[in-house]
């Protein structure tokens, strides 16, 4: 359990260099590292399963709460590219995938017959 979080920590500092957030990340193993992993769980689940009924209030709740942890601003109060990271962000610490590789594989697994 602790290499896992370190592993975690980890990719968030390598996440937060590569998209040039600003400031620091959280503290490694601490209460709001938590708190933004958890974020990015719920931000995942709910940008692949808006389908399946999972509703975009969530989906939209989720990313401002991420967007205040990361930029310290709502959502809305970013641009396009920025709100485009955040989700990427979510889905690589999630699934270590971007959003638009995660659906393109969803994608590929429904022509399968896989949901």
């Amino acid at each position: 359990m602790e290499e896992e979080k370190s592993s975690e920590s980890e990719q968030i500092n390598n996440l937060w260099l590569l998209y040039m957030f600003p400031g620091r990340p959280p503290k490694a193993g601490g209460e709001a590292e938590r708190r933004l992993l958890d974020a990015c769980r719920e931000h995942t689940y709910a940008v692949l399963r808006q389908d399946a009924g999972v509703s975009d209030s969530v989906r939209r709740k989720t990313h401002d709460k991420i967007a205040m942890m990361i930029y310290g601003k709502k959502r809305e109060q970013l641009g396009n590219y920025e709100a485009e990271l955040l989700s990427d962000f979510a889905c690589k610490m999630t699934i270590r995938k971007t959003v638009a590789e995660a659906l393109k594989d969803l994608e590929k697994y429904r022509k399968q017959g896989g949901i």
